[in-house]
């Protein structure tokens, strides 16, 4: 539904609010697809503008950097890292290594939403199958009724059509 939610937390509180597709901060990601470092306020190490980034992130007290999860499909989400204990500046190879894990990552997401578009399909597929038996028999009974009725306009006098009849609804 183009909504960015919280699926996981490990050692940080006050997590990250959902945000939309159509927000500062996926826009960015799904634009740049670069690591972003909120004190430094860099993409890969280089400046970016002021104002790109939404007030949660910045007034976040944990919050240090924002990993892009790209896919082939282009962005299916993002990682917030925590502040680490000890500061350290990070180098390019740095942020290359957080972009490649960041990748590696989205592709174990990619995979299981395809997996699970592919059970719900599956699902979807057994309830056709199935309802298209009832379907069959619903059709069945109408045509039976059906002639049921023709032959009982002709032959509703007569009681072997009658008992004849009786013993067909009764089947």
């Amino acid at each position: 539904d183009g909504t960015y939610r919280q699926v996981a937390a490990w050692n940080i509180s006050d997590l990250p609010p959902n945000v939309t597709a159509h927000d500062p901060l996926p826009m960015s990601l799904a634009a740049t697809q670069s690591v972003i470092d909120i004190k430094n306020q860099t993409t890969d190490g280089v400046p970016m503008p002021q104002g790109r980034l939404p007030a949660w992130v910045l007034e976040h007290p944990r919050i240090w950097l924002v990993v892009p999860l790209i896919h082939s499909s282009g962005l299916i989400g993002f990682v917030t890292l925590g502040r680490p204990r000890a500061a350290r500046d990070l180098s390019w190879e740095d942020f290359e290594l957080l972009k490649t894990a960041g990748r590696q990552a989205a592709s174990y997401v990619a995979e299981d939403n395809a997996a699970r578009s592919l059970i719900r399909a599956r699902r979807f597929e057994d309830f056709n199958r199935q309802f298209a038996f009832v379907v069959h028999d619903i059709k069945n009974i109408t045509g039976q009724m059906t002639l049921i009725l023709k032959n009982a306009e002709r032959h509703g006098n007569n009681p072997e059509f009658q008992r004849d009849l009786l013993a067909t609804v009764r089947d």
